[in-house]
């Protein structure tokens, strides 16, 4: 059995996401940033770095999920502290799958990944993690 799938936007996405070495550096830098601020907790940078190390996520994608999650936490502290934390973050791992053509690009929306973490600060304060 042969299966055969048009990967012409390959090129487009390569041109939109940028070079994987160059966003790597910039995330890096970004995260070295907010270490030194205290814009989230270490714990919590950590794990957004091993995301883009380990091949989770692309890098770019990391970066606007820090950026997005710094938001949420300079508009509601409280808010931002009940979702985002490490346990969350380290779920999230878990249920992070491989992207394939079979799969859904939406779980990889940076929009997708704050509602999962989210839902998973709220399984882990009700104590179902």
């Amino acid at each position: 059995m042969i299966i055969r799938y048009d990967l012409t936007a390959q090129g487009m996405l390569l041109r939109d996401l940028g070079e994987f070495t160059t966003q790597l550096k910039a995330l890096r830098k970004e995260l070295d940033d907010y270490t030194q601020n205290n814009s989230l907790p270490f714990g919590v940078l950590f794990q957004l770095q091993a995301l883009a190390y380990n091949a989770y996520l692309h890098p770019t994608t990391v970066l606007s999920l820090v950026k997005e999650l710094r938001h949420i936490m300079r508009v509601d502290p409280a808010a931002g502290k009940s979702f985002i934390s490490v346990n969350a973050m380290r779920k999230l791992f878990n249920m992070i799958g491989w992207p394939s053509p079979h799969g859904n690009p939406m779980d990889f929306k940076v929009s997708s990944l704050v509602a999962v973490l989210k839902q998973n600060g709220q399984e882990i304060q009700e104590g179902f993690a």
